[in-house]
């Protein structure tokens, strides 16, 4: 009997390598477990994260991080209160990373993100997995600047809640400026008005 003869069982009873569209499922699945309950209650978002497998990181745990928190520091007024949170994870061999964030103006009103960043990603995210994955199309589609488009569901996975899911190409002027490239996905919620 031939070695390949003998190996031939061992192959077909091997897990089939994760294609494409399974590597997609997870980066969703990770950024849902982490901001499904994306609203006023930060601390509660905070701890889906760390309990779905985002590790804790510090603001200059990777310098595209730190520049996003930066920046975002930066916009906001003196008189409004702000915090915000990071983590990452490893998937598909690539660092994708998860910014939590909460902004409060004098007045009351609010706002919460809950931002995935998969910087290297090669490319955007399927369009019928993302409709599969939100079980329906994409309430709108906005192209803010040439090159750019960003899915919209409003609402997202419940009331109160909005979901973008854009691609941003390495040679995009807009995304250099911000220091941004491949998928990002954002979970947004607003109160206080």
């Amino acid at each position: 009997m031939s070695v390949l003869a003998l190996l031939l069982p061992f192959a077909a009873a091997a897990p089939a390598v994760a294609g494409p569209a399974a590597a997609e499922r997870s980066l969703l699945d990770a950024f849902k477990s982490a901001c499904s309950r994306t609203g006023n209650d930060v601390e509660a978002m905070k701890s889906d994260a760390a309990a779905s497998g985002w590790a804790a990181m510090a603001d200059d745990g990777d310098p595209r991080v730190g520049r996003l928190l930066k920046m975002g520091r930066e916009a906001v007024d003196q008189e409004s209160k702000s915090s915000a949170a990071s983590f990452r994870r490893i998937l598909g061999g690539r660092d994708i990373f998860l910014i939590v964030s909460r902004y409060e103006d004098k007045s009351g009103y609010w706002g919460v993100g809950c931002r995935l960043y998969d910087f290297d990603a090669p490319s955007h995210l399927s369009p019928n997995g993302l409709e599969a994955w939100m079980g329906r199309p994409p309430t709108g589609v906005q192209i803010p600047v040439p090159g750019l488009e960003k899915k919209l569901w409003e609402p997202g996975w419940s009331d109160g809640i909005t979901v973008e899911i854009s691609y941003v190409p390495k040679d995009n002027p807009v995304g250099k400026t911000y220091g941004l490239s491949g998928n990002v996905l954002v979970a947004q919620a607003i109160g206080g008005f």
